[in-house]
């Protein structure tokens, strides 16, 4: 046996047994390890412009277990506070310049996040807007607006469903109002993936122009 090899089963064996501090979290304690050693640290900063995009899909990985209305409502609350800042970023950087990977990304996040809002309305028993004009002149910060204004849309019209639904006794069956709180949470968690990724790209940007002046 090699002095490396000597040296990492010492570690984790040790001269009493099995050191469990020295051997890697299985599967199951895995989530669990990552948190305390890095998002539970004292100190650590839970502020949205700290997060990754990365940070945000492993924080987001479970699916709701539950299903009511009032956890619907604030999927989609959540849903609209994100449009709306991306819209005034958006609006602020008419001119804003994109990564190829970073455009398809953000595309297909909000792309994803209208198509789960759509789901949640067929499931609502409702008809989904009609999406926005496509203005092919302004380039991807046009393209995204009009994402915006389809998500923006589309939860108008749920918001409106559930306002019925919350007055009205009949409501749907438990299977259908699981349907829409997972729908509701795929499309939180697909625009506020998105709403990160725009901060950080309006960032790079901003480092960028420092860096030329």
């Amino acid at each position: 046996m090699s002095d490396e090899i000597k040296k990492v089963t010492t570690d984790a064996v040790g001269s009493k047994g099995i050191n469990p501090s020295k051997l890697p979290p299985d599967g199951k304690d895995f989530q669990s390890f990552m948190q305390s050693s890095s998002g539970n640290q004292p100190g650590a900063s839970t502020n949205a412009s700290n997060i990754s995009p990365m940070d945000l899909a492993a924080q987001n990985a479970s699916a709701p277990t539950g299903a009511s209305l009032a956890e619907i409502s604030r999927n989609v609350a959540s849903s609209d506070q994100h449009l709306n800042e991306m819209q005034k970023k958006l609006q602020q950087y008419p001119n804003l310049k994109f990564k190829r990977q970073h455009e398809n990304l953000l595309k297909n996040k909000m792309q994803n996040a209208n198509q789960h809002l759509k789901k949640m309305h067929a499931k609502m028993g409702i008809p989904s807007p009609e999406s926005a004009p496509q203005n092919t002149r302004g380039g991807p910060v046009a393209r995204f607006l009009r994402y915006v204004t389809d998500g923006q849309n589309n939860l108008l019209a749920a918001k409106a469903r559930l306002e019925e639904m919350g007055k009205n006794t009949k409501q749907l069956n438990p299977a259908n109002l699981l349907a829409v709180q997972i729908q509701a949470a795929q499309a939180q968690q697909n625009l506020e993936y998105s709403s990160i990724l725009l901060s950080k790209v309006i960032e790079s940007m901003k480092q960028m122009l420092n860096i030329q002046l």
